[in-house]
């Protein structure tokens, strides 16, 4: 597996240019890292692959996710 490492190096490069990429898209004061979570969430990337891309826990990903689902219930519980 003498690859292994090279590989790991090419995917820490791809994940920084992912995050660099984000911050074009989604402008300077959009560039939260709440924004770029769901942003990619929105693509389809997973939970764990959006940890790995943004340099986070996949804990604090799932949080950030569940804290705006909570309160988009919240906002609808007081609009409806």
């Amino acid at each position: 597996m003498k690859d292994a490492p090279e590989n790991e190096k090419v995917i820490q490069r791809l994940n920084v240019l992912i995050g660099l990429t984000l911050d074009g898209l989604l402008g300077k004061e959009n560039s939260s890292m709440s924004a770029k979570i769901h942003y990619l969430r929105d693509m389809g990337v997973s939970t764990a692959e959006t940890a790995a891309i943004l340099n986070r826990s996949p804990h604090y990903v799932t949080a950030t996710i569940s804290q705006k689902k909570n309160r988009g219930k919240k906002e609808g519980r007081e609009n409806g």
